[in-house]
């Protein structure tokens, strides 16, 4: 080929046998499934009208019927309805996750609008501006958030009308007609770490979200008879599926607050307590409770879960093994997805029995009506075995970046392989290859871009506000192993900064997740020969080397000072001093 066409580019010389290549495009990708329903608000009205009394939802404060739940939302749904609210117009959601988000989730659903969740404990300056970048109208505010909801409402000029879901949904007692499916209009915006500072609106159409739950449903196996742990904040994007999955086949969501979510004991427990069958973790908690296990702390038994669910970050190979030694008839779903993409799109079902040392767990094959290709550099499919940049295409492939055309450009591409016109690819950013199997394995990222207690983060998006305090010249951000084992946000400044008045100042901006453990001023940053940062050369940081506050004031304070010490790994811990500022 190169001898008869010398100048064509080699990327476009066709390096597959024909069987080869139908195994990459065809076989491997064979996901075509046809809907199951046509609107997941319907789905679920329909169990109601089947089962209206059977339990639909449970969170720490109440526990609501299917009935009650429909008409809970319902009542949303016509106070939005009230004032206007349609396709396409954006609601936020300000609320922990619970009854009172689920109603709210379906009531926007309801009439076709847009749901915008926010997080609770972010800075309102960066709420305010999410409000404005979204063009959101509507806040839509839990118990306890009113406060907050009214003044992110006042700055983002008073463009949106704050409301509590409970005095929203006030006065309706039946169920309202059915509203006509707006199948190519938004469902949601997640907000996910951009990395020129601002954070990037990844738009996701309802046809995507419904196709990602029915995945979720085929591939577990839902039913009836399933009870399922809604443990996501409501801005990580699988909080999605975890509300509406089990409720679209008539099972039972048991959300739980904040504090059961980080508690692995907590968590695993009330599977036991509670009958639970399917459970979702990041590993880092997977790991955390498999070591307090192996410390001595109760061992649950389990006996209720079928299913446990790995996600949001990669899935160490020594945590299956861990887990399997405990729990071999529990097998492990490891999850793979882009928020950009309705959140899973591969799924890979891992089992008691030897895990090839050296390799990654793989993260599996398309769920239904999805498409993974592995290309190169001028979008050509590699064979199996090689390395190359991971593509989704089909069904959950989002609309794109809200505002941002030009990132939308970059990142969601034309789709050469499809025959649907117009259809794209969406840029993954991340590196895989094929397993023999026709399986993916993820290799890393081509990027800056890390994961800290599975959500998504651009370090850019750091170092931009990083750049913003006073007496900061420029920043660079790195993700380090701190002493105790996880890794750690480090912020490098430039200038005359102090670093506490740094990180005072990143936490007025930032969600808590990413700020920086610790920040590290220098004279200047140290570069390469091409005069880009040299991140190898950059000093190792000292985490936590002592508290400054107040000492112990008595027996019981030493000893929990001490114990504070000792898992943090340093010399000293007073009782004013902040866990996460010492490096926890």
């Amino acid at each position: 080929a190169v001898v008869a066409d010398p100048d064509r580019s080699l990327t476009r010389l066709e390096i597959l046998e024909p069987a080869e290549r139908h195994r990459l495009l065809t076989t491997w990708n064979d996901t075509d499934r046809p809907a199951d329903f046509e609107d997941v608000v319907e789905q679920i009205r329909a169990v109601a009208g089947r089962t209206p009394d059977a339990v639909a939802i449970t969170d720490d404060h109440d526990t609501l019927t299917y009935r009650e739940l429909v008409t809970r939302a319902d009542g949303v749904a016509s106070w939005l309805r009230s004032r206007g609210a349609g396709p396409e117009a954006r609601v936020a959601l300000l609320a922990e996750a619970g009854i009172e988000a689920t109603v709210a989730f379906l009531g926007v659903l309801a009439v076709g609008a847009t749901y915008v969740p926010l997080d609770t404990r972010s800075p309102a300056a960066r709420l305010s501006e999410l409000l404005s970048d979204a063009g959101v109208r509507w806040i839509l505010a839990g118990r306890g958030q009113a406060a907050l909801a009214e003044e992110i409402a006042a700055g983002s000029d008073g463009a949106a009308e704050a409301v509590l879901v409970e005095n929203a949904r006030a006065g309706v007692a039946e169920l309202l007609p059915a509203s006509p499916p707006h199948a190519q209009g938004l469902a949601y915006v997640i907000y996910t770490s951009g990395s020129t500072g601002r954070p990037k609106g990844a738009m996701v159409r309802r046809t995507s979200m419904q196709n990602h739950i029915a995945a979720q449903i085929e591939d577990l196996g839902l039913t009836s008879e399933d009870s399922l742990v809604q443990n996501a904040s409501l801005t990580f994007d699988i909080s999605i599926w975890q509300m509406l999955a089990p409720l679209a086949v008539g099972g039972r969501v048991r959300a739980v607050g904040r504090r059961t979510a980080a508690d692995p004991t907590a968590l695993f427990g009330m599977v036991d307590d509670e009958g639970i069958s399917v459970i979702e973790v990041v590993p880092s908690l997977l790991r955390a409770a498999l070591d307090q296990w192996d410390d001595g702390l109760p061992v649950p038994a389990l006996r209720s879960l079928r299913h446990l669910m790995a996600t949001g970050e990669e899935l160490p190979a020594d945590l299956c093994r861990r887990w399997f030694e405990r729990y071999p008839h529990v097998p492990i779903t490891n999850a793979y997805g882009p928020a950009e993409c309705a959140d899973g799109v591969a799924h890979a079902v891992v089992t008691a029995g030897p895990l090839a040392d050296g390799r990654p767990v793989p993260i599996g094959s398309p769920v239904r009506n999805t498409q993974l290709h592995v290309l190169g550099e001028g979008l050509e499919l590699v064979p199996a075995g090689v390395e190359g940049d991971l593509y989704v295409g089909g069904a959950g492939v989002g609309r794109g970046y809200l505002g941002d055309p030009a990132k939308t450009a970059t990142a969601f591409v034309p789709d050469p392989f499809s025959r649907i016109p117009g259809s794209r690819m969406y840029r993954t950013g991340d590196r895989a290859r094929r397993r023999e199997d026709g399986r993916l394995e993820f290799l890393g990222r081509q990027d800056h871009q890390v994961k800290i207690r599975g959500r998504r983060i651009e370090l850019g998006e750091i170092q931009a506000c990083l750049r913003t305090a006073s007496g900061v010249s420029d920043a660079v951000v790195l993700l380090v192993p701190a002493p105790e084992g996880q890794p750690q946000l480090v912020g490098y400044v430039a200038g005359t900064a102090d670093p506490q008045a740094v990180r005072a100042h990143a936490m007025g901006l930032l969600p808590e997740f990413m700020v920086p453990a610790v920040v590290v001023v220098l004279d200047v940053l140290p570069l390469s020969v091409n005069g880009k940062v040299d991140r190898a050369a950059l000093p190792v940081p000292e985490f936590g080397v002592g508290g400054v506050g107040r000492g112990p004031r008595g027996p019981r304070e030493e000893i929990l000072c001490g114990l504070f010490a000792e898992v943090l790994g340093v010399s000293r811990v007073g009782i004013d001093d902040g866990f996460f500022e010492l490096g926890g």
